[in-house]
């Protein structure tokens, strides 16, 4: 993003791992236009001792205020009160045609068979929430999580935003690869 991004464009990052949060300033303090934001929500892997709750976070940014959202391997270690959350902010900062790129295990046919069977890295043995989901450890659900897709589909349209495209990872097809995620990519209408 340094090479891509001039002074008209901005970087902004928020995280709840203090760590993360300190190498990115660290590796970026010359890039003025790049600035991380660390947020003490309690997440049972991630934050365990985190203060407050995704669920309530208003992210720092005015409304429409962004051309792309990215969000990697964070819905991932989300449960859904937080994600619907998240999805609400996403659609709120997000400028009118804006696209967001978020990553997912998406439970589908195609997964939900691989799982059955045995054949992906990450069991998710454990419903969750309503069958909404499920979790690979349900004393950490999350350590991984796994979401419905047509929940998700209810979550961005409550939200207005489009669900234009999933790419499927290899997680839970083909090759099986692990840390391959699914891609869901969305754009703001309305």
């Amino acid at each position: 993003m340094t090479t891509f991004l001039n002074s008209e464009g901005g970087y902004e990052g928020i995280d709840i791992t203090r760590e993360v949060i300190n190498w990115c300033e660290e590796r970026y303090q010359n890039y003025s236009n790049f600035r991380f934001y660390f947020v003490d929500l309690h997440n049972e892997r991630y934050n365990p001792r985190g203060a407050s709750n995704a669920s309530d976070y208003r992210f720092p940014f005015p409304d429409n205020a962004f051309d792309v959202v990215f969000v990697g391997s964070v819905f991932t270690h989300m449960v859904s009160e937080d994600i619907d959350n998240y999805i609400a902010e996403i659609a709120r900062v997000m400028k009118l045609r804006g696209v967001c790129l978020a990553t997912y295990f998406l439970l589908d046919t195609v997964s939900r068979e691989n799982i059955a069977v045995g054949l992906t890295s990450l069991k998710f043995a454990y419903e969750f929430n309503s069958q909404t989901c499920r979790v690979d450890n349900p004393d950490i659900p999350e350590a991984a999580i796994a979401y419905d897709e047509r929940f998700l589909r209810y979550l961005y349209g409550k939200h207005g935003l489009i669900i234009e495209r999933i790419v499927h990872g290899e997680w839970g097809r083909k090759g099986l690869v692990p840390h391959w995620q699914d891609e869901v990519w969305s754009r703001k209408l309305r």
